[in-house]
């Protein structure tokens, strides 16, 4: 106790030590928007194998078209969000052999999606 002018009275109490100087930072990083830059050599390499792993159609011999319809597709991937289905809709009509619209399925268009998101734009 602390006298203050002939009166007892309690000193404040000392702030917490967690308290003092800590804001609570309510600020994110912005996500990248816009289509990323293209991959090196090492990560087309990467890129392509994993999806020929998938299903060799998906690039059908074409790294560059394949290449392109991944960067594409990330430029798509902030717009939508997390919403797996549009984005999996998406993946199937752009990554399908023309001539097989329907050739491959939700699951697949997913493994894609997964593919252009580690390797081409694992920020977005």
């Amino acid at each position: 106790m602390a006298l203050v002018g002939g009166c007892a009275q309690e000193a404040p109490p000392a702030p917490s030590p967690r308290a003092v100087g800590v804001v609570a930072s309510t600020t994110t990083t912005p996500r990248p928007s816009g289509m990323p830059p293209a991959p090196d050599e090492a990560t087309t390499r990467a890129y392509i194998t994993a999806l020929d792993v998938i299903d060799p159609r998906i690039t059908g011999g074409k790294t560059d078209k394949a290449i392109l319809k991944g960067r594409e597709l990330c430029v798509d991937v902030p717009v939508m969000g997390n919403d797996q289905v549009r984005l999996t809709a998406l993946v199937r009509e752009r990554f399908s052999p023309p001539n097989d619209p329907e050739a491959f399925d939700s699951r697949t268009a997913a493994s894609v999606l997964s593919v252009v998101r580690e390797h081409l734009c694992p920020d977005y």
